[in-house]
């Protein structure tokens, strides 16, 4: 049937960084609450991109960091395998504008800072919320079986065209 043509496997890859916008004070959502990119800090709380993802039904949810590259491509091998929408978040750091302002003009140390931050999924669930402070969890946040929205839609056609 006309079903056929559709299938549902999307993977997204969000970038995060902490990020500056071009025009000086304009922060982006995945800016640290703290930092020095605006004299008032970031009102906003950091959004949760993993978060929203989970929420939403995604089938593989899966954070990783430009750091650990071969971590990196694997997450992504394993979100482009599933079924259903995929999403890959990836932290990156933002040496333009986020490391000048925060006295972090190296890219090279803000790539080590980004090593020293993290923590696989494994050891932040041992992690006390005073240790997890600083700190980000890597690794798949979820990977789940459910049926196919497509799939799904198209059974649902042929059940009504049955009815007919």
């Amino acid at each position: 049937g006309d079903a056929g043509y559709f299938r549902d496997v999307w993977t997204g890859y969000a970038f995060v960084g902490h990020v500056q916008g071009s025009m000086a004070s304009v922060l982006a959502d995945s800016s640290p609450e703290t930092n020095d990119l605006d004299h008032h800090g970031n009102l906003e709380p950091t959004f949760n991109i993993s978060g929203l993802a989970k929420a939403a039904g995604a089938t593989f949810v899966a954070r990783g960091d430009v750091y650990h590259v071969r971590k990196l491509d694997g997450l992504i091998e394993k979100a482009m395998q599933k079924t259903g929408f995929s999403l890959v978040e990836v932290v990156s750091p933002c040496p333009t504008a986020f490391g000048r302002r925060n006295k972090m003009a190296s890219p090279v140390k803000l790539m080590e800072q980004l090593r020293d931050n993290v923590v696989s999924v494994e050891k932040w669930a041992t992690m006390t919320d005073e240790e997890r402070k600083g700190h980000f969890r890597t690794g798949v946040l979820q990977d789940i079986e459910k049926p196919e929205f497509t799939a799904e839609y198209a059974k649902l056609i042929e059940r009504l065209k049955a009815e007919e």
